[in-house]
Formats: structure tokens, C-alpha cells, sequence
């Protein structure tokens, strides 16, 4: 990397200084070499040279020319000409925004704070306009000018508080931000704000209308150019345009339908209001229908002020009515030139339901562009699910839409609650405004997720407090047949494994034994005097029983192997089929169908 900034460093050291060699975008070419080496000095020169608006449209080296101009003033300490050359470039290109990732910090915030400053100081977009005459040779040290371009009556300029001209004269001032008012007898004033540059000339030039001019107001959807006596005023809606009593051509003009001519009489101080509203918008809340009808009629004042009373009520909009009202309430504000209170509104539609679709004949280009460079700048999130579905684990995931203002990456985690506590992180993916993710239904060891409550939390991945959105579901297994288990094997399907071996001698001499045993006992607690024996019958019974049954008892039993593998044989066929039937019950189990309902969604 040290080459090639040596190799520009020689090359800017044999250059001549900055001088008028330099022309327009060259300039910025040259003041960009010199900005890359940390020549300052030198850049300033070249780049406010380069910036000459009338040397082509603001294109990419422009806007990136103002940034790195803007940088090295801030660098260099000269704070306020900074804000100055910011605040102009927003003022002359609407567009204009800093790359957050290439700028330092503090040109975004310098930025941030002259596009509010410009949104928030007045311009009459309708009878007043600026052009700039640049100098042959750029000083950062020169004090700027202004000059009030003649017209048909006497007029006079009051700039900042203290400073006067008239027609056709000029005044050099330091450079800076100066309100202007420009008044003449019989006519109405005109208000706007205006950046003098070093060494620049700013012309203002204004067409002043009679103090009883009319207001045309023109509602229009879609939207359209509206042309008046043939001069561009500018995209729908219009509200407030002031014009001189008397008969006007109007057209608007769609790209692609036909286009509207009409011609209107304005009288002394008359509103004309005109309507050419093909859609409306109906959200099934009469107090915000209501105000809707007002703004389609033209009635734009009234409309915006109904508008501000339903938002504020005490009972709030469903998410998509309070979208709905917030993104007219924008489209109002822009068209009453209120530049500030539309980003405003803008910022709160997204915030709001950042899954809001902006029709694409609701706002017109300019304020289109100026809601995606809000969206980008917002922090917001919001995740949507099916709200009662049906799927089938093994083969279909669940389906999270995520919205998001500002691009990021977004996190989604797994809350369960019941039956048992866990939590874990599902997924991490980039969203730069709107995605899907499908999450799936089974655990790696290919098993259902469990019925239960479970709640799903997006957050975006950012230091600092990030925007997060929850859906808590109720996940259940519809019911499945399975497959009824066997019963068991039948006591007498088996055949009998041993029998009876023969009497071994040891046996019949203890049987004989514990016969003779119990005759004796038997003879003994007998009674002669009154049985009138001494050993009676019933004592020999009970000896030969039990040395028969001895004998009996005592035989020992022997094993028959082929009934024994035949049962075996019945036992493991029956074992095999019961598993079997578990692993098809599993099975069907597993995949049987989930129902899964949203208990609370956004």
C-alpha cells in the first residue's frame, strides 16, 4: 500500500497548485487524490471547486465529494463551514446521504444534523429559487454573497435580521445558513433559507404573487406531475399552491394513464380543491375512514388534523389501520412541505409494522425515496407465523416471516415454557428488509417436537439495546391410529418341558423314613383308652400318605428339549412382533400431524 501513495504524493508534490487548471468534475477527481494522501489544504481547494452544481447533476463522485469535503473541514477544525456545505448539498439534492460505512462518525452525525436542520427551515418551493455562480478560482477563505435577482415590481430582501437589499443588488456576508424574506407592496411575502458558500454567489430569484392570490389544492392517486399554465409544479399531492386570480390551465400527467386537462377560474383569495382519487383507502374504523375521505376530497389541512385526533384517541388503531393512517399522515405532511414531520411520521410507519406495503401509487418518487433512506436508518423488527396451520414434521418446516427497518442480522430463539423449561437458538440469517425462515419440526435424532407452549423471539444482532418481536404458540398432535399390541401367548398353546424321572433308592428310604415318622407321631398323641388300639388305622393312613406322597414329590423332573425349543420359538416370534408394533406406534407417532396456533402475535 506504501507504493502507490508515494507514486500520488510525487505526482501531487510536481503538480501545480490548485488554480483554475481545474475544472469542474476534475477538480473533485483531483481533490479526491489530494484527500486519499491527507493533503487537507489542498483538498479543500480542489473539492469545493469540483462541487459547482452546474457542471452536471449530483452523480456518485459528487455526493462522495461533498462527504470527504465535509470530513476534512471537520478535521480541520472549521466546524460550522462544514454544517454549511452540508446543509447546502441536502438542500440542493434531497437525496443525499452519507455512506455510514466509509465516513467517520462524526460526518454522519454532521449530516444527520443539517438534514434536520434543512427540514425544519422554511422554503417556499413555489415562487422562490436559487442558482449559484461559482468562482473561476476557489478560496476557502473568502466570505460568501448573495444577490436578489431584479423583477417587475420593487422588491426588497431582508436577510438573517439586520441585512437589506434591493432588486438586482448584492451582499457579502461570512459563510453561512441566512433566512431570507423577500416582500414588495400590494404582494405576498416569500420565505425561505439559503447556505452562502466562499467565494459563491447565491441568486435568489423569486416570482411574488398578489396579496389576493388563490390556493390550489390537487389530491391524486395515483400520482401524478401536475402542470400548471404548462410549468412543472411538481408531484401529487399539492397542497397550498398559490396562484394569481384569473383563468389556469392544469394537467396532470400519469406514466401510464391518459393524461387530465382541466381549466379553472380562481377568484380573490378562492381555494380551489381538485380531486382525482381512483383508489380509497378504507380500514373499517369510521373515525379513520372518515379522515381519509376528507384527504382524497383535498381538503388537506382538515384532513391532517383528523388524522392527528384518531392517533392520539384513546382508543388505539389495529397494527395495520395505524400503519395505514401513519403512512397518509406522511404523504400529508410532505405535500404541505413539512419535510421534518414526514421522516417523523415515516419513522414511526416503520417502527409501527415494518411489513407495511407502501402502495405504489400512495407516495410519489421524491418521498418514496425518502421513505427507503428512513427504513435503512430505523430500528425495527417485527416476525409473523401462520396463525392456525397443520404440518407434517419429517416433511415441512414452519414458516417465520421477519420484517426489519435497518438491515442486520437477526436471531430468532426457541422459548419453551411447558412442559419443561428450554431455550435455544434457532437461527441467525441476514434480513435486509423482509425474509423467511423455516424452521424445522424435528430434533436431529429425526424426533417431533413435543406439544407444549412454545414462543419464538426475534432480535436484531447490535451492540447496544436492539428491537426484538414475539410469537408465543400452542403446538398439539392431532391423534393418530396405531397399532394394537398382541395378546399373550396362551398357557395352553405351550407344551410341557419337563416330566417325571424314576425313584432313586435314597428317595424311598427317606420317604420311608418320614412315613414311619409320622405313624409314630400319630401313635403317640393317640389315645388307647379311647380308640382302643394302640397304633389305629388312621396312623398307618398317615404314614403310608406321606411316604406315597414323598415318593411321589421326589421324582425328579426331566427336561424335554424339543418342547423346550418349541415354546422358546413362540416366546421370541412374539417378542419380535410386540417390538415390532412399538417401533411402528413410534413411527407413526413421530410424524403424525402437528396443529400449531399463535396464543399471541404482533
Amino acid at each position: 500500500m506504501k507504493a502507490p501513495i508515494l507514486l500520488v504524493a510525487l505526482t501531487l508534490a510536481a503538480a501545480p497548485p490548485p488554480g483554475s487548471a481545474q475544472t469542474g468534475r476534475q477538480a473533485l477527481t483531483a481533490g479526491t487524490e489530494r484527500y486519499l494522501v491527507a493533503d487537507y489544504e489542498g483538498a479543500v481547494s480542489l473539492l469545493g471547486k469540483g462541487l459547482d452544481p452546474t457542471t452536471g447533476p449530483p452523480n456518485d463522485l459528487w455526493l462522495r465529494g461533498v462527504e470527504r469535503l465535509a470530513d476534512v473541514l471537520l478535521v480541520l477544525r472549521q466546524d460550522s463551514l462544514a454544517a454549511t456545505w452540508l446543509r447546502w448539498a441536502v438542500r440542493i439534492a434531497p437525496e443525499f446521504a452519507v455512506d455510514e460505512d466509509l465516513v467517520p462518525p462524526v460526518v454522519v452525525r454532521a449530516a444527520a444534523a443539517a438534514r434536520a436542520f434543512v427540514d425544519s427551515t422554511p422554503r417556499d418551493r413555489f415562487v422562490a429559487r436559487t442558482e449559484y455562480v461559482w468562482p473561476a478560482v476557489f478560496r476557502t477563505d473568502a466570505s460568501g454573497a448573495v444577490r436578489l435577482a431584479s423583477a417587475t415590481v420593487p422588491i426588497t430582501a431582508r436577510i438573517g435580521v439586520d441585512q437589506f437589499i434591493r432588486g438586482g443588488e448584492s451582499r457579502r456576508l461570512p459563510p453561512g445558513s441566512y433566512d431570507v424574506v423577500v416582500s414588495a407592496p400590494g404582494f405576498l411575502p416569500t420565505r425561505l433559507t439559503v447556505e452562502l458558500l466562499p467565494g459563491v454567489t447565491t441568486v435568489v430569484a423569486v416570482a411574488l404573487l398578489p396579496e389576493t392570490a388563490g390556493l390550489l389544492y390537487v389530491a391524486a392517486r395515483p400520482w401524478g406531475t401536475l402542470l400548471v399554465d404548462g410549468k412543472r409544479i411538481g408531484y401529487t399531492s399539492v397542497a397550498g399552491y398559490r396562484l394569481a386570480p384569473g383563468r389556469h390551465e392544469i394537467r396532470l400527467e400519469r406514466q401510464r394513464d391518459p393524461s387530465i386537462d382541466t381549466n379553472i377560474v380562481v377568484g380573490d383569495r378562492q381555494q380551489i380543491r381538485l380531486s382525482w382519487v381512483m383508489r380509497h383507502d378504507t380500514t373499517g374504523d369510521s373515525g379513520l375512514d372518515g379522515a381519509l375521505a376528507v384527504l382524497d376530497a383535498g381538503e388537506t389541512e382538515r384532513g391532517a388534523l383528523l388524522l392527528r385526533e384518531r392517533l392520539g384517541a384513546e382508543t388505539p388503531l389495529a397494527v395495520m389501520a395505524r400503519a395505514t393512517a401513519l403512512a397518509r399522515s406522511a404523504e400529508t405532511a410532505w405535500s404541505l412541505g413539512l419535510r421534518d414531520s414526514a421522516r417523523a411520521y415515516l419513522r414511526n410507519l416503520v417502527q409501527a409494522d415494518p411489513f407495511f406495503f407502501v402502495a405504489p401509487d400512495l407516495f410519489n418518487p421524491d418521498l418514496h425515496a425518502v421513505y427507503v433512506l428512513v427504513r435503512l436508518a430505523t430500528p425495527a423488527i417485527a416476525i409473523r407465523g401462520p396463525l392456525d396451520t397443520v404440518v407434517t414434521p419429517v416433511r415441512d418446516s414452519f414458516p417465520i416471516r421477519i420484517a426489519v427497518g435497518r438491515p442486520g442480522v437477526v436471531r430468532l430463539f426457541l422459548r419453551l415454557t411447558r412442559p419443561r423449561p428450554r431455550d435455544s437458538l434457532l437461527v441467525a440469517l441476514q434480513v435486509d428488509s423482509v425474509a423467511i425462515a423455516r424452521l424445522p419440526l424435528t430434533a436431529s435424532d429425526g424426533t417431533a417436537v413435543p406439544p407444549g407452549q412454545y414462543a419464538i423471539e426475534a432480535e436484531v444482532a447490535a451492540s447496544g439495546p436492539s428491537p426484538s418481536a414475539l410469537v408465543e404458540l400452542a403446538v398439539e398432535r392431532l391423534p393418530v391410529d396405531t397399532v394394537p399390541h398382541h395378546a399373550p401367548i396362551n398357557v395352553a398353546a405351550l407344551r410341557p418341558e419337563t416330566r417325571k424321572g424314576t425313584t432313586s433308592l435314597r428317595t424311598v428310604g427317606e420317604s420311608v423314613g418320614l412315613g414311619a415318622l409320622a405313624l409314630l407321631v400319630s401313635a403317640a398323641v393317640n389315645d388307647a383308652g379311647v380308640s382302643g388300639r394302640d397304633i389305629p388305622h388312621g396312623a398307618w393312613l398317615v404314614g403310608a400318605s406321606v411316604t406315597l406322597a414323598n415318593i411321589g414329590l421326589g421324582r425328579p423332573g426331566v427336561a424335554i428339549p424339543e418342547n423346550i425349543a418349541y415354546n422358546e420359538s413362540l416366546r421370541r416370534q412374539w417378542k419380535e412382533q410386540d417390538r415390532a408394533i412399538v417401533v411402528e406406534n413410534a413411527t407413526r407417532l413421530g410424524t403424525a400431524p402437528l396443529r400449531i396456533r399463535a396464543t399471541r402475535a404482533p
